[in-house]
């Protein structure tokens, strides 16, 4: 395993450590939660965060506790996985927002132009539909108003009076 992914794991490890702590899943009634003293999960290995990448990389039993203190986490999180921690914070724009690699950060900028098209898109058939009942509305008006009118000129006429025969 190189460094870089080595710093890779770290990165996520550090993310996911950080998640747990900024949102802790509620108690169940009963137990004691998931952590220990000081607040560390059971399984996960926090002394790893000061080990050096390298040292990590050369050696099979840290690598392999930082996969295992990684799966921990990972079922901690859960629901949340790293790259919804990452999209989250890109969309959010919050102070994890340098952390987050480039092609979320685009990720996130796509589904903040497609909210704002979205919410145009509702606001504009909103207002066309309230143009329609209003429409409507004034139409009803002036449908009742014509056969008003229409009554009225009914009754104003003289009734026609049948012609009487005319005798000779």
């Amino acid at each position: 395993m190189t460094i870089a992914e080595v710093n890779l794991l770290l990165g996520e490890f550090q993310l996911l450590l950080g998640h747990i702590v900024r949102h802790p899943k509620p108690e169940t009634s009963g137990s004691q939660g998931p952590t220990c003293h000081g607040g560390v999960p059971p399984g996960v290995q926090i002394n790893l965060l000061t080990t050096p990448p390298e040292e990590i990389a050369g050696n099979a039993a840290l690598l392999q506790n930082l996969y295992s203190s990684l799966a921990v986490l990972t079922e901690l999180a859960a629901p949340a996985t790293v790259s919804s921690i990452y999209l989250t914070s890109a969309f959010l724009r919050d102070r994890m927002m340098s952390n987050v690699p480039a092609e979320v950060q685009a990720m996130a900028r796509r589904l903040r132009h497609w909210a704002v098209a979205t919410v145009t898109v509702v606001s504009f058939c909103f207002l066309i539909a309230i143009m329609l009942l209003l429409h409507v509305d004034r139409s009803r008006r002036d449908i009742v108003q014509l056969k008003r009118v229409s009554g009225e000129y009914q009754l104003a006429l003289p009734r026609a009076r049948p012609a009487s025969p005319v005798s000779a």
